[in-house]
């Protein structure tokens, strides 16, 4: 299934059947052993044929998916370096990769991971996609239980960004399987799973401005902590941008232009984005009904409805005029939970 962010049709181009040289990426020492790839190659043959994607193709057969990215059909797989997964960050994920590449075996719980995390590379479509086809910030469901990835395209550079800091290769982009299309990328794509709530808010193109307001707010290690569970109703840049005029609005403004804050400034900041938080975990499905729910903002609270309820689940600020929808729920992260809404929450 494809969500499109624009206006604009996202087009799913099924690549002709053709012969690609495939080279091997990464340090110079390899770049006299190019390989071939063709499509008579599936996925996991033109994985094999890259001496780049080595930790790749031992992490697909340690989570048993060879058959799985062989055989099926108009697939487009995301295919991290050895460089990529040498850089993973401390944590679950490098743990097991570890044990991959140790020849390991790993648990149950481990080979479910590792499936969710390389799952997580790949689409499944009526047809592969080529880096042409985007041509405007793109939302795609991946194989690991449609969790969404996320394109930034720039079209004057012939760039493409995945879940806002994962490049693919310029070079070894687009190589046609019989199965499908491989694009190299340089980081490893991370599922929510495994993530902080500010970790998963920084893959959603949709979501910069928030990110970039916890940054001036100072709340990134609050919000990244383990050692508690939140619930973050996470406004996007458009509800960011359809502020009213006044002093919040105001805020934002410096925020984006980059502009430090007074401290008046940040402190009010704080008080209006702790106003989107709860300190534990809710589910869409346990929003209290016609309730007064509290929130990390010194005890302000906020009105909700629930899911059962006949506008679903909502929100509403002490300065708002309306009830606001959760246009997306049940963002499962690390440490919590995130529900997408519309507009900005106000005291």
């Amino acid at each position: 299934m494809i969500i499109n962010s624009s206006a604009t049709v996202f087009k799913l181009l099924l690549i002709p059947i053709t012969i690609l040289f495939f080279s091997a990426c990464g340090d110079d020492d390899d770049d006299d052993d190019p390989v071939v790839a063709t499509a008579t190659s599936n996925i996991v043959e033109t994985a094999q044929s890259n001496s780049n994607l080595t930790t790749l193709v031992a992490a697909i057969e340690a989570a048993e998916l060879a058959t799985t990215l062989a055989t099926t059909e108009n697939i487009t797989v995301f295919a991290p370096t050895n460089a990529a997964f040498d850089a993973l960050p401390d944590g679950a994920v490098k743990d097991i990769v570890a044990k991959v590449a140790a020849g390991t075996e790993l648990t149950s719980a481990e080979k479910t991971a590792l499936t969710a995390v390389l799952t997580y590379h790949v689409v499944d479509g009526s047809a592969a996609v080529a880096s042409s086809a985007v041509t405007a910030n793109t939302t795609l469901e991946s194989l690991n239980n449609d969790e969404k990835l996320f394109f930034v395209p720039d079209t004057s550079a012939g760039s493409l960004t995945v879940n806002g800091n994962a490049s693919v290769d310029a070079d070894l982009r687009d190589v046609t399987a019989s199965n499908g299309i491989v694009h190299v990328i340089d980081q490893v794509l991370i599922p929510d799973a495994y993530l902080t709530v500010v970790g998963s808010l920084q893959k959603r193109y949709e979501h910069t401005t928030l990110v970039a307001a916890v940054v001036a707010a100072d709340l990134v290690t609050t919000l990244n902590s383990s050692t508690g569970t939140f619930t973050v109703f996470a406004p996007t840049n458009a509800a960011f941008a359809a502020l009213p005029e006044g002093a919040v609005a105001d805020i934002v403004a410096k925020v984006g232009a980059g502009t430090a804050l007074s401290s008046e400034e940040e402190t009010a900041l704080t008080g209006v984005l702790t106003y989107h938080v709860l300190a534990s975990e809710v589910l869409a499905a346990d929003v209290p009904d016609s309730a007064a729910v509290e929130t990390a903002s010194s005890g302000a609270t906020i009105a909700t409805t629930s899911a059962s309820s006949a506008s679903g689940v909502t929100v509403q600020g002490g300065s708002n005029t309306a009830a606001i929808a959760v246009s997306e729920a049940d963002v499962d992260v690390s440490n919590g939970v995130i529900h997408v809404v519309g507009t900005v929450i106000l005291p």
